[in-house]
């Protein structure tokens, strides 16, 4: 469980510190008051207020279950919707896509895909949620399609649910695993939307770093969404991506590779 104290003016300030250190949600984490810090008098004798924060390692079934039910339930005549046709991406997307590619052991991956399903049969019981899933390994992650349905009961509200059980899945089926291998969960296309909406995203970032000069980033992104911005601009000459943070959820920070070099200058 990762843990950290934060101080500020009042507990508030002094959780949002923590909250942006740590890079999390205020449902997912645990707040001890250390101190609740004093004003003084006339400036003297002052002290911040003084807190400890702690990231939640599970999500509660029952906190899930609340987050499903907020949402409605999906048009069901989007289901039968055909597909645009897909862009062909280009050749040095495609050949950098590759080199991403490891050689991962057959078994091993057999035993990642067993102990995902495993695992998401648990939870999704708990939720009571009746479902068929399909597996396969691609560009370097297993994807479980789920069947099921109610959608957005499963999806939650922004995907928070879906998020939140992925992380569970990934979190137990790469416990014991010697090459840990990315878990993604989807369900009704939702991966697929999302990533086109990431892609804008990334575009409309990628316009203003050019425009201005000067960097920008996104909220903290899990490491599937991160995985989207990055391949969205890998192929622009003028713009880098990296990651800043830690744990789970961390940003993306874009901007031009000649901001770049300087800082990287800067730092040897």
């Amino acid at each position: 469980m990762k843990m950290i104290e934060a101080q500020g003016k009042t507990i508030d300030d002094a959780i949002n510190n923590a909250l942006q250190e740590l890079q999390v949600g205020r449902e997912q984490v645990a707040i001890q008051i250390l101190d609740e810090g004093s004003r003084g008098l006339l400036g003297f004798g002052a002290r911040p207020a003084k807190i400890r924060a702690s990231v939640k390692e599970e999500t509660t079934y029952s906190a899930l279950k609340e987050e499903l039910q907020k949402e409605e339930p999906v048009n069901a005549s989007l289901k039968n919707e055909r597909k645009p046709e897909e862009k062909k991406r280009p050749r040095r997307q495609q050949q950098e896509e590759t080199e991403l590619k490891k050689e991962y052991d057959p078994a091993e991956v057999q035993k990642i895909i067993a102990a995902s399903k495993l695992a998401l049969s648990e939870i999704l019981k708990h939720l009571e949620i009746e479902y068929t899933v399909d597996a396969n390994l691609q560009d370097d992650q297993i994807h479980l399609n789920i069947h099921c349905e109610n959608e957005n009961f499963l999806i939650g509200k922004h995907g928070t649910t879906l998020d939140a059980v992925q992380y569970l899945v990934n979190r137990i089926a790469n416990k014991d695993a010697k090459d840990k291998i990315q878990v993604v969960l989807d369900t009704s296309d939702y991966r697929e939307n999302r990533n086109q909406r990431l892609e804008k995203i990334a575009q409309r970032l990628s316009k203003r770093v050019k425009m201005t000069g000067k960097s920008a980033s996104t909220p903290p992104m899990n490491p599937h969404d991160r995985r989207v911005i990055h391949l969205a601009l890998q192929d622009d000459p003028a713009i880098t991506t990296l990651s800043r943070g830690t744990g789970f959820m961390r940003k993306i920070v874009v901007t031009t590779k000649r901001n770049s070099n300087r800082s990287r200058k800067s730092a040897s």
